[in-house]
């Protein structure tokens, strides 16, 4: 019997003496299988980078849907996307804008940076990037939801996360459209490029999901 178990996890057999499953080693923390959760915090929300009232979800793994999605290091790597409204783009709320968040407290430098593509607002007609503290209020902005991710993401401590900060740095400015390429474009190609895949909504246009 193999003591894999969920991608990044070992079961250490800790406690098979007494008939009891896990916890199983998932990098950073200990999950218990049993109710579906870590035992710790997540380890940034610990060191107080989150900067916003305790949430049960830190002790969460894969946004609860471990059959769909991931948390190999039980780091941090998180999509958002929020509503366009009717008075800025004059569409009725109908679109969606998608920015990545990436964080990390084991490497050389911490961080917790919001990565995301704003509309052009003077000719040429690029998108700007943004790289920016993440801000957990969202100051205002439109109804923001976090979106699920899949796939093996990169190798290593932080590896994840590093890859999607070379990315951005990278990432290749095309002339800007509404419907694509946009901000979820830019979003999209900056998970691909890291191993990453999202769960884009419907209305994320220009993601190609």
């Amino acid at each position: 019997m193999t003591n894999l178990r969920l991608p990044g996890q070992y079961d250490e057999r800790l406690l098979a003496s007494v008939g009891l499953q896990g916890p199983y080693y998932n990098w950073n923390r200990w999950y218990l299988p049993g109710v579906g959760r870590y035992l710790e915090v997540d380890p940034i929300a610990l060191t107080g980078r989150f900067n916003a009232p305790f949430r049960p979800d830190w002790y969460n793994y894969a946004l609860g849907n471990p059959i769909r999605f991931i948390d190999p290091t039980g780091l941090l790597v998180e999509l958002y996307c929020e509503s366009l409204s009717t008075a800025q783009y004059g569409i009725g709320g109908l679109g969606a804008h998608c920015f990545l968040r990436v964080a990390c407290e084991d490497c050389n430098q911490s961080y917790d940076r919001t990565l995301e593509l704003f509309g052009p607002n003077q000719s040429p007609q690029y998108g700007r990037p943004m790289n920016q503290p993440f801000d957990p209020s969202f100051n205002g902005r439109g109804t923001t939801r976090r979106r699920g991710l899949s796939g093996p993401g990169m190798p290593g401590t932080c590896g994840t996360e590093r890859c999607l900060l070379n990315s951005f740095a990278s990432q290749p400015l095309p002339p800007y459209n509404g419907l694509g390429p946009n901000s979820n474009t830019f979003a999209a190609a900056m998970l691909g490029e890291c191993g990453l895949v999202g769960d884009f909504p419907w209305n994320a246009v220009g993601s190609g999901q």
